[in-house]
Order: structure tokens, then C-alpha cells, then sequence
């Protein structure tokens, strides 16, 4: 039902966003702050309509990206524009080449 009136219209539940701190105990019988590791319960709501817009997402994400883009799109990896670079770079010190590189965002 959640998931079905934040599709319709675009609001979140009440709460639905809300964690809760829970301390696990790292030695038995512990007696100090230090002798508990924080882990955060996040409620699950908000996973499932971002899996779902993000399965949406995926099919016109390549669309939208274009395709000198090197990352967000499947099959393309982050380092693999630093490889290229990286090889580039090589050859050029290999034949003791000058050239010059700069980075564009």
C-alpha cells in the first residue's frame, strides 16, 4: 500500500524514513560505551521503491547517458577511462614522446 501511494502521489509515509540505533555487545557482560559496536536498523520502505525506480531507471538510463560517458551504465567500468589514460600515457613516456594531459569534469 505504501509503496502503491507514494507511486501515485509522490509522498512518503509518515516514518517510513525513521532507523533505530541498536548496540551489539563486543565482549559478554559488557559494562562500558566502548564495549558496544553501533549498527543503524534502517527500515526497509524506502529500498524497495528505490529498487523499483532504479529497475525503471536502468532502461532508459543509456538513453540518457551519453555514450563517451565511461561510467552509470552496465558493462562500464569507473577505472576503465584511468586505464586508457594510464596506457596512454606509457606509450607516450616509451617513445619519449611529449604531450600533455588535463582532466575535464
Amino acid at each position: 500500500m505504501a509503496v502503491k501511494d507514494f507511486a501515485l502521489n509522490g509522498h512518503w509515509p509518515r516514518g517510513s524514513n525513521a532507523s533505530f540505533l541498536c548496540l551489539i555487545p563486543k565482549v559478554e557482560n559488557p559494562q562500558q560505551l566502548g564495549e558496544f559496536r553501533p549498527i543503524s536498523l534502517v527500515g526497509c520502505l524506502y529500498k524497495i521503491i528505490f529498487k523499483a525506480l532504479s529497475l525503471r531507471l536502468k532502461k532508459v538510463i543509456s538513453k540518457v547517458i551519453d555514450v563517451k560517458q565511461s561510467t552509470f551504465l552496465e558493462g562500464r567500468g569507473l577505472m576503465d577511462s584511468v586505464l586508457v589514460a594510464n596506457e596512454v600515457l606509457d606509450e607516450y613516456k616509451r617513445k619519449r614522446k611529449s604531450c600533455a594531459f588535463f582532466k575535464v569534469d
